[in-house]
């Protein structure tokens, strides 16, 4: 299982992470993405690596 975290004063809202994610974890809404659905993330990253704000943690829990 993973814990991913958004750090909400770096995120724009871009919607890079949703974009990449292969398990649609992200929802981004109200200009501010938001890890929704995090019981399916994976563990791959690609998050991490398409966040051009380095807005995104993912930690194994």
């Amino acid at each position: 299982m993973f814990q991913v975290t958004v750090d909400l004063d770096k995120c724009d809202g871009d919607g890079a992470c949703a974009d990449i994610c292969p398990s649609d974890v992200f929802v981004v809404k109200d200009g501010k993405s938001y890890p929704e659905n995090m019981d399916d993330c994976v563990g791959c990253e690609s998050c991490v690596e398409e966040c051009p704000q380095g807005a995104i943690t993912v930690e194994e829990t």
